[in-house]
């Protein structure tokens, strides 16, 4: 009897032995399958190498048990029931322009993809009238017993053929990019060259510029761009490559700021494009469509207040007994704060004391000549009118603070703007400028400016 205890005993650790050891880990998890990853139909993009291959992903999905062997076929059914479906009346590509694997490819039991190609004869092609009516419905097919996802087991292609180019890149007219006033004499921007294909060359290739086409876009759009002078740029025809393995490039277009410059040493201004092109690469071709408009625009700008100083005024609220702690002085103008003003912070403006009559007026000195073409006025905000109440003044400039010139008199016509922006009659030359304010909208008010910008160079 202990005896027959002890085999009972040890043949029910053995059966506890092989549960505990089974690997319960699959019981929950799908058989493989194999599927296209695109399926359903597909436009792609065929380059006119003569050769050109495309690709197929097939995966396989699973717990990864088995080998895989699979192979695509062509399947009229596939490219009737795409018809049908989508109201279309592709017409199978002719069997002289493609061609299939005829031996299946293996996927191994612990891979998940391949690859299946598909090779296209693309001088064939280029033969085809109306290319754009074929299509080529391709179905997979498995050689051993692993299953196939038949609500994925078929796809159509239908083939654009391109030609091989080289572009530059953007093609027209290129956001902008400024050439900065105070930018260096010369710098550096840069474009991009590119191939529409996967490079496998080392290529070479030439730029030149074509402002005949800068004319006829000119006409075209009703635009006035201008050629940017030969003398102000500079490309490097050493970086003219576009090694193997590489489908972009960037180049660089130097700018040559100090000689847009006239006798006088004045900047000539004007909204400037660089108009390039590719005339010639070693391999393929060049797109014949592709010019690229570099715009470079060369305007002025507002003159840098860093450094400016306040040499002398007439009137400020803020110099009344009591109302220092206000500061409301026309130094106020130049910290460049360009913010939503609010009764609460009234640090940002200049007001003049309204006891004071008309003229108002205050000197800065900018430190340096400059070239100055309008002047702008930002008004206080909030519902008080004084703070909007210029109305009438001019600007006088000096090259020494003692003989000023008149640049020009302005008036602001609308009582309620914030904003007031006043072009000089013509460009006037100063470092030392004077705003003097003349008349304001409502008798009594003085006047308040948060900010006074110069615009030149």
């Amino acid at each position: 009897m202990k005896k027959f205890i002890q085999t009972s005993i040890s043949l029910l650790a053995l059966s506890l032995w092989f549960t505990a050891c089974e690997d319960n880990r699959l019981n929950d998890m799908a058989e493989d399958k194999v599927y296209i990853v695109n399926s359903d139909g597909q436009a792609i993009d065929v380059i006119n190498f003569g050769a050109y291959t495309h690709y197929i992903a097939v995966y396989k999905s699973g717990y990864g048990a088995k080998d895989a062997k699979v192979r695509l076929v062509l399947d009229l059914d596939v490219l009737l029931q795409y018809n049908e479906k989508n109201g279309t009346n592709y017409e199978v590509l002719p069997y002289q322009c493609f061609q299939l694997q005829e031996n299946a490819a293996g996927v191994a039991s612990e891979k998940n993809r391949i690859l299946l190609p598909v090779k296209f004869n693309t001088t064939a092609m280029s033969r085809l009238q109306d290319r754009d009516k074929y299509a080529l419905p391709l179905k997979l097919l498995a050689d051993n017993d692993i299953e196939v996802n038949l609500q994925k087991n078929a796809t159509v292609l239908m083939p654009v053929l391109s030609e091989a180019y080289v572009q530059l890149s953007p093609s027209g007219l290129t956001p902008e990019q400024p050439i900065g006033i105070y930018a260096d004499d010369s710098y550096t921007i840069r474009t991009t060259v590119g191939a529409n294909y996967k490079n496998e060359w080392d290529l070479t290739y030439k730029i030149v510029t074509d402002p005949a086409y800068l004319s006829s876009y000119n006409t075209a759009n009703g635009t006035s761009f201008v050629p940017l002078p030969d003398n102000a740029f500079e490309l490097k025809s050493d970086e003219w490559t576009l090694p193997a393995g590489t489908s972009s490039k960037d180049i660089s277009v130097t700018i040559i700021k100090k000689n847009l410059q006239d006798e006088d040493g004045d900047y000539i201004m004007g909204d400037y494009v660089i108009p390039l092109r590719i005339a010639e690469v070693s391999q393929w071709n060049v797109n014949p469509d592709n010019v690229q408009l570099l715009h470079v625009p060369f305007q002025s700008a507002n003159i840098p207040k860093d450094g400016w100083e306040l040499l002398g005024y007439n009137s400020a609220y803020s110099d009344r007994e009591g109302q220092e702690w206000l500061a409301r002085g026309p130094g106020a103008m130049i910290d460049d704060i360009d913010a939503v003003h609010t009764y609460a912070n009234v640090q940002t403006f200049w007001l003049a004391d309204w006891e004071i009559e008309p003229p108002y007026w205050v000197i800065f000195d900018m430190k340096m000549r400059h070239k100055i073409l309008r002047i702008e006025l930002t008004l206080p905000r909030g519902g008080e009118n004084w703070r909007r109440s210029v109305k009438k003044g001019s600007i006088e400039v000096s090259e020494d603070n003692i003989t000023w010139t008149p640049a020009g008199d302005f008036e602001k016509t609308d009582a309620a703007a914030e904003f007031f922006a006043f072009d000089l009659p013509q460009a006037v030359d100063g470092r030392y400028i004077k705003l003097v304010l003349t008349e304001n909208v409502v008798n009594n008010s003085g006047v308040a400016i948060m900010n006074f910008d110069v615009i030149g160079f």
